[in-house]
């Protein structure tokens, strides 16, 4: 039979104490990660559209003295006393992953509407803007449209006769004497589809506008000219959960690692034994340390008439503590730890060997 290592008592009981708590958390992991599904259901896109809606547009000007050219492409600045008309034009494109019944409908609106500015309530600096009227016009009446496909794409154009809302600000101006600070001519693509696929069903909404300034003796195009939208079909589906299992047997191995310590600890090992005389001696030494002077030769005999022998350390100490006079510790003998209060007339001593 082996020899078992013996190791300091506190120190084995404190790694015995981990190598438990180590054992029960990765054991108890080990089961909880056993109980885990190794499947779970998940929403996952069995279909997908992309649908877009863009407006193009060409200035056209009136003919006049100043200039040859009869208009100007997208993105410049332009003159609104020669203006004469705006071009639109429409594109909607859609695209799916598969074959679906596509069903809706577009139309085209125009709305001139007038604002006039205030301070914003509760600021100084600030400003908002308050509509003054509102004038709207159907360019585009609703046009449905359908198909069964994989792809779409509508084109169409929408003429905006921008002198006749020039004329119908000078008028209202000159008419009713009303000025607005800010007056905008938008111009808004409306178009709604719904896409049905075996899986289900998207709906979606887009809606890109043109803004237009119409005060002033220039403008620029502004607003968003294109929208643009993600539609997806999603289905429960069962997917595997592949870490359930892999964390499993990570603790799992863990668990019969620590286990494994633990036995070979307990079987192994063993506390080493402590000496009373020892133990009695440090906790002396840790709780009257400083009322002790240990000396390094023997403590002069004396006669054994003016000896007193103390039944307790802390009695020596009560005589110390009256007469005055340190604890003498002496441990020449072998290993009797004496202990010893010297007074004029008498010797106060403490065996600690007697003792234990």
């Amino acid at each position: 039979m082996s020899r078992k290592i013996r190791i300091n008592p506190t120190l084995r009981k404190s790694i015995l104490t981990v190598l438990v708590l180590l054992l029960l958390g990765s054991g108890g992991m080990a089961i909880w990660w056993y109980l885990q599904p190794t499947e779970k259901t998940e929403e996952a896109a069995v279909y997908n559209c992309l649908q877009e809606a863009e407006i193009n547009y060409r200035v056209y000007y009136l003919a006049n003295n100043f200039f040859t050219n009869e208009g100007a492409d997208p993105g410049l600045a332009y003159m609104t006393p020669l203006t004469n008309y705006i071009n639109t034009s429409y594109t909607y494109r859609f695209k799916g992953d598969s074959q679906a019944e596509v069903n809706g409908e577009y139309k085209v609106t125009a709305a001139l509407t007038g604002y006039l500015t205030r301070e914003k309530a509760g600021s100084k600096d600030e400003t908002e803007l308050v509509k003054l009227f509102e004038k709207e016009e159907l360019l585009i009446p609703a046009t449905p449209f359908q198909t069964k496909d994989q792809v779409l794409t509508i084109n169409n154009q929408a003429p905006v006769n921008f002198r006749s809302y020039v004329d119908f600000i000078n008028a209202v101006n000159q008419e009713l004497r009303i000025t607005s600070n800010l007056v905008q001519l938008s111009i808004t693509y409306h178009v709604s589809s719904l896409i049905k696929t075996a899986d289900g069903e998207v709906k979606e909404e887009l809606a890109p506008v043109m803004i237009i300034p119409v005060e002033g003796n220039t403008f620029m195009v502004q607003g968003q000219l294109m929208d643009q939208k993600e539609g997806t079909v999603t289905k429960a589906q069962l997917v595997p959960v592949p870490e359930a299992r892999t964390l499993f047997r990570n603790y799992t191995i863990a668990a019969a690692v620590f286990l494994f310590l633990l036995l070979l600890m307990s079987i192994k090992t063993t506390e080493r034994v402590r000496d009373p005389l020892e133990n009695e001696l440090k906790k002396i030494m840790k709780k009257y340390g400083d009322f002790i002077a240990a000396g390094r030769g023997a403590i002069p005999a004396v006669d054994h008439e003016k000896t007193i022998v103390m039944q307790s350390f802390d009695d020596l100490i009560k005589v110390a503590d009256e007469i005055g006079q340190p604890v003498l510790y002496d441990n020449n003998r072998g290993r009797n730890h004496t202990f010893c209060v010297i007074s004029d007339l008498l010797v106060y001593r403490y065996n600690l060997k007697d003792a234990v």
